[in-house]
């Protein structure tokens, strides 16, 4: 399964043309890694084509290429594997420096696809994207709330009678509280992993439509 990288040291994040890259720290500001391999595979033959490693690698933004310093490079061939060394040498094997400053965005301040192609660039790095998924299924599920909470009103409006205005506020504002509670138990529940993201995101409405209906169908006329 595609590694996070958010544990410290040593991250492990996919790149493009089958490559996978395994390295200690990478300093944004300066565009600089520290102990770098690079892993050229084959996914489906299940192959290690080679691996380079190098000590520190630091992005030229002359040449547009990453200045491997301190490093070694070994290649498996049919029946044969090479070793070589070098002080310092120039790769364009390695992505972008933007490429390895994904970070997670407010999901709040995105669209419905934006935060899909967003999920989708995050995947293809080896990102863990459960809680984005939740997020992106809640953006749908969400605007229901208001549809989902007038279904429930309508069973209480009818059993309040002479209970006055107050106490029908107090119910609403109970129902809210348990509505959002609810949003946030299942939603925490999908981010963790512990329940999919598209049940996580639509469980609250499922349930409180259930209840709503119900109660709806108790209502005398």
């Amino acid at each position: 399964p595609a590694q996070t990288h958010y544990q410290l040291g040593f991250n492990w994040i996919f790149g493009e043309d089958n490559r996978l890259y395994h390295y200690n720290y990478f300093d944004s500001a300066s565009d600089l890694f520290a102990e770098i391999s690079i892993y050229e595979l084959d996914i489906q033959d299940s192959h290690l084509h080679r691996q380079i490693y190098a000590k520190r690698a630091k992005w030229d933004q002359g040449s547009h290429n990453w200045i491997l310093s301190e490093g070694w490079e070994r290649r498996f061939g049919e029946g044969e594997i090479s070793f070589s060394t070098f002080s310092q040498r120039q790769s364009n094997l390695i992505e972008e420096p933007n490429y390895f400053e994904k970070e997670l965005r407010e999901s709040s301040k995105m669209t419905y696809s934006e935060l899909k192609n967003y999920i989708v660039g995050l995947q293809l790095a080896g990102f863990e994207v459960d809680h984005l998924k939740t997020e992106l299924y809640k953006k749908v599920s969400f605007p229901l709330v208001s549809f989902i909470m007038s279904i429930l009103s309508i069973p209480f409006a009818f059993s309040v009678g002479k209970k006055g205005a107050l106490y029908g506020i107090a119910i609403g504002v109970v129902l809210g509280i348990a509505y959002w509670g609810a949003f946030g138990l299942f939603g925490l529940l999908g981010s963790s992993g512990l329940l999919s993201p598209l049940l996580a995101a639509w469980a609250p409405n499922l349930i409180f439509i259930s209840v709503g209906i119900l109660m709806f169908s108790t209502v005398k006329t």
